[in-house]
């Protein structure tokens, strides 16, 4: 988790920060884990964020995801 400081991702030989100005949910990382597709799968104070290796998608309390559907 983290205080605030976003997300810190290994790319290749870096390492690479997502705040919210890339399009995470929040700063506040609860969780951090990755599906069986590769897809990482960041829970946060602000509702939770699917990162593709190219972009996040958010859902927020309240809002419907297809990922979670039965």
């Amino acid at each position: 988790g983290s205080l605030g400081g976003g997300l810190t991702l290994i790319i290749g030989d870096s390492l690479k920060v997502f705040t919210t100005k890339d399009g995470l949910a929040s700063n506040a990382i609860i969780t951090v884990n990755e599906d069986i597709y590769g897809n990482i799968l960041i829970g946060s104070y602000g509702g939770y964020s699917i990162y593709d290796g190219n972009s996040f998608k958010n859902f927020t309390l309240g809002s419907k995801s297809e990922y979670f559907s039965n």
